[in-house]
């Protein structure tokens, strides 16, 4: 299963991104082992090792792989992790990102085809903001 998360409103994006993380955490239990990932600061390399089939004993994985469309060296990687994520029960990847702009956002057009839950988070209107406060 795969959320896509992005948006200028990081403030809310985080927050939902907690929410997942502990919803997971308390559906999985024991078996629960958490992977995060940012793309502008470490090698995406290892996300294809994460997206391997793991054994019929292994449990259930979370991966958070943070601006992973954006950062478009490593775009392939993603792209592969996120077609082996699609199909597989025991792994869930969340995408977070920020605002996105040009390249960005055709990148994230090819890979919102895989995700199951895609999110956008905008700025809030002023008056969303003050009922919000």
């Amino acid at each position: 299963m795969i959320y896509l998360l992005h948006g200028p409103d990081t403030y809310q994006s985080r927050r939902k991104l907690c929410e997942i993380i502990a919803a997971y955490q308390s559906r999985a239990g024991a078996d629960f082992s958490l992977h995060r990932l940012d793309a502008e600061e470490d090698d995406l390399s290892s996300l294809k090792n994460l997206t391997q089939v793991s054994s019929l004993f292994g449990g259930k994985k979370l991966i958070v792989c943070e601006r992973a469309v954006s950062c478009g060296r490593e775009f392939p990687v993603v792209r592969t992790a996120a077609e082996r994520a699609a199909g597989a029960e025991d792994i869930l990847l969340v995408l977070w990102e920020e605002a996105l702009t040009g390249d960005g956002l055709v990148r994230l057009r090819d890979i919102r085809n895989f995700a199951d839950q895609t999110q956008e988070f905008k700025f809030l209107a002023p008056a969303k903001v003050r009922q919000w406060i």
